[in-house]
Parts: C-alpha cells; sequence; structure tokens
C-alpha cells in the first residue's frame, strides 16, 4: 500500500527528501563492498553505518511529508514518527528490523562502549537490514 497523500509534495521538499535518501543509498554502497576478507574486517563500522542507512531513508521520509526531523539518532523515536505520518499498520512490517538496528548506533559506533567485536555474519545481517528498511521507505513514496 503506497502512502496515500495528504498535500502535494513539492518538488523542493522531495529534492530535500531526495538528499537523505541519496546519502542513505552511498554508505549502502559502501558498506555491501566492505573487506570482509581481511584479518580484522571492519564489522563494528559497517553495523554502524548500516544503522546511519536506516536513519537516513527514516529522516528522509519524515522531511517528503513535512514532519520535524529530530536531530538525534534514535531510530525508535525516529521510526515512531514515520508511523504517525499516515497511520499505515504496513511500517509494522520493520519494526523488528529497525528495533535490532539500534543497538548498532550505541554499542559498536565509539571505542570503549563495549568490548566485542561483531562477527563477519552478523554485519552481513545488519547490511540486510539496512536495505530491507530502505526498499520498504522507497515503496511508501512512489506515486500510486
Amino acid at each position: 500500500m503506497t502512502a496515500p497523500e495528504k498535500n502535494p509534495i513539492s518538488d523542493h521538499l522531495r529534492q530535500r527528501a531526495q538528499e537523505w535518501f541519496r546519502r542513505a543509498d552511498h554508505l549502502l554502497a559502501l558498506v555491501e563492498r566492505a573487506p570482509f576478507e581481511i584479518s580484522d574486517p571492519p564489522t563494528n563500522i559497517v553495523a554502524a553505518l548500516a544503522n546511519m542507512v536506516v536513519e537516513y531513508v527514516l529522516k528522509g521520509y519524515l522531511m517528503l511529508y513535512k514532519q520535524k526531523i529530530p536531530t538525534n539518532h534514535d531510530l525508535g523515536v525516529i521510526f515512531n514518527l514515520c508511523l504517525a505520518v499516515f497511520k499505515d499498520a504496513d511500517f509494522e512490517s520493520i519494526r523488528p528490523f529497525v528495533e535490532e538496528m539500534v543497538r548498532y548506533r550505541v554499542e559498536f559506533d565509539y571505542p570503549g562502549v563495549i568490548q566485542e567485536s561483531i562477527s563477519v555474519e552478523e554485519a552481513l545481517e545488519a547490511i540486510r537490514k539496512a536495505r530491507l528498511v530502505r526498499d520498504f521507505i522507497l515503496t511508501k513514496i512512489r506515486p500510486s
């Protein structure tokens, strides 16, 4: 189900939202080419960047529909704002992915917060979830 339009979306808003989506696409392209074959692969960084992909597409969605963009990086808050735009129950299908991505921002983005590292498999799963959220959001913004 494509989100109904309350008001027509201006070209200016589309362009500003596109900036968020473009940044997300660039990050996604980068993490999908991460060097996982090296002896110490950048799995923590990949997971943190995958989290940013989700943040950017959610903020792009908010921008497109004239919602205030939070200045924080709390995916739970940002997701709930997206859900509230049209009260679209389809968003619930991606809630688990968004909730799982939350930990990568806090736990893996800064040195010293935790001592563990994530596996290559988990980093690849973070990339997969980020792509799923991105693809879902893009289907919601296309006109019917």
